[in-house]
């Protein structure tokens, strides 16, 4: 994700921003040049939606690790207090 970002935007911007903001800002594009309905660039947009769902599910399955892991860490640390 952070790779696509800087080819398409800045490194300033880049950070700041997910894949979602490509997708956005290539729609706009292939309006832009009259390509929206191109079965290619219609397929690209397709597989840059996917990518971006697939990148979505990996972070939100990242966080609800962290949280699970944080609190049978605090439930282990009461049952060895008890």
């Amino acid at each position: 994700q952070a790779m696509i970002l800087r080819l398409v935007f800045n490194d300033d911007h880049a950070e700041k921003l997910r894949l979602y903001d490509v997708v956005t800002h290539f729609k706009e594009l292939a309006k832009e040049k009259g390509y929206e309905e191109e079965p290619v660039v219609l397929q690209a947009i397709r597989d840059m939606e996917g990518i971006a769902k697939e990148i979505a599910i990996m972070i939100s399955g990242v966080s609800g690790e962290r949280q699970v892991e944080r609190s049978l860490n605090y439930v282990h640390r009461k049952m060895i207090a008890i």
